[in-house]
Order: structure tokens, then C-alpha cells, then sequence
């Protein structure tokens, strides 16, 4: 666990490393499933963004941080591109 799986709330966002017996998980040190990895981060990033705004007393919506995320990788076709996408499309 290190800084960047953690919110400015404190709330763990890297569930994939939790042990479950039975389940297995990718190798973080491979890019074994790494599109859907950054599929997931980009909610994560989301949510950092949004409590980031939070604490600092600042209003922005999921969608205003989406659009915000998405234009910063006009072009990019990686699983975070395409999280994001996929958040756009369900608000």
C-alpha cells in the first residue's frame, strides 16, 4: 500500500491487492490485465479529484472532473481513456 491508493479522505482505493482466498490477482509488477487496471483507476481518479475539491471547499461535479479528465487525453485509447468513457456515458 503506498500514497497513491489511498484518497485525501484516507479510503483505500486498491482493492485488487487485498488477499481473498481463491481469487487471484494480477502481478503488479507485470502488465498482466494492466487496460483493466487503468480502467479502474480512472474511477479512482475521479474520486481523488472529488474529494481533493472537498477539502478545499471547491464545488466540481463527476462529470465536470470526467470531461476535465478527458480532455487532457483527447486522443489516448488506454484503459483510464476509456474508464473515463465509460463514466461519461453513465451520468
Amino acid at each position: 500500500m503506498s500514497p497513491d491508493n489511498v484518497t485525501i479522505a484516507g479510503e483505500v482505493t486498491d482493492y485488487e491487492w487485498i488477499y481473498v482466498p481463491g481469487v487471484p490477482l494480477p502481478d503488479g509488477w507485470t502488465d498482466s490485465m494492466l487496460f483493466e487496471r487503468q480502467m479502474k483507476e480512472a474511477f479512482y481518479y475521479v474520486d481523488v479529484i472529488l474529494s481533493l475539491c472537498e477539502g478545499l471547499s471547491t464545488s466540481l461535479s463527476i462529470i465536470e472532473v470526467a470531461k476535465l479528465a478527458r480532455q487532457a487525453i483527447p486522443d489516448s485509447d488506454t484503459g483510464f481513456s476509456r474508464g473515463i468513457d465509460n463514466l461519461l456515458a453513465r451520468i
